[in-house]
């Protein structure tokens, strides 16, 4: 379930690679590429929805 602050909803390597439909390594490797963005936060990745949709729009 994705974690909510504020207006901003925050997705965990595991949901975001259920969605993708990949794996949670696809999903780091994009992180530490550069190709998706997420902020580490206490030693866990999340990406925001809109980090999920400007790497949907790199993608067009």
């Amino acid at each position: 379930m994705p974690i909510k602050i504020k207006d901003m909803t925050l997705y965990s390597v595991q949901e975001v690679s259920h969605k993708l439909n990949v794996t949670t390594v696809t999903i780091r490797n994009y992180l530490r590429q550069g190709k998706l963005k997420g902020q580490k936060v206490m030693g866990r990745w999340f990406i925001s929805e809109e980090d999920l949709v400007e790497f949907f729009e790199k993608l067009q």
